[in-house]
């Protein structure tokens, strides 16, 4: 219990310093319940928006590439190991649960043409959802407000609002030329 207690402590000095060192790059309404575990990486023209009673565990890596956005709502929950990494801009809506080891990527390598550029697509959680563990958002990834993403599921298109996603498991394979 007192270490849990330190450790927010200093994760509350931690983003007071990340803020001091980059004033424009991130900004946080109230003050996060985070940890010392928590990291946060930007670079030059990102913008990082917490909001108001945002709360995380352990583990959690927020990275916002040059110029991308990322924008967190009010009373947002990331649980332990969960990973939001932009290139564009990620948004989650207000009230939303993100379960262990879920993963946000706007973007990914363009392996049919250069590997070294990347195709990048706006993800968007609404307000009100519950996503699961260990579930992967993909480029284009949009959540309707109030939906559930079920563990273990990767989204790549919209979601609907008012609805439960349910990934259904099957094997694909295809040769690649």
């Amino acid at each position: 219990m007192l270490f849990e207690f330190f450790s927010k402590i200093l994760g509350i000095m931690k983003l007071c310093i990340y803020k001091i060192i980059y004033p424009t790059r991130i900004s946080f309404r109230g003050i996060p319940q985070v940890n010392r575990s928590i990291r946060i990486l930007t670079k030059k023209g990102a913008k990082i928006t917490l909001g108001r009673g945002f709360k995380c565990r352990d583990g959690v890596l927020i990275r916002a590439d040059e110029n991308a956005k990322i924008v967190i709502g009010d009373n947002v929950f990331l649980n332990d190991g969960v990973l939001v990494n932009s290139r564009k801009k990620i948004s989650i809506g207000s009230n939303t649960i993100v379960g262990p080891s879920t993963l946000f990527f706007d973007h990914n390598h363009d392996y049919k043409n250069n590997n070294d550029k990347f195709i990048v697509r706006e993800i968007g959680v609404g307000d009100n959802c519950w996503v699961g563990a260990n579930c992967l958002l993909l480029k284009g990834a949009k959540v309707g407000n109030k939906s559930v993403i079920a563990a273990g599921s990767i989204i790549t298109k919209t979601v609907k609002s008012n609805s439960l996603f349910l990934q259904s498991r099957s094997n694909f394979e295809k040769e690649l030329k």
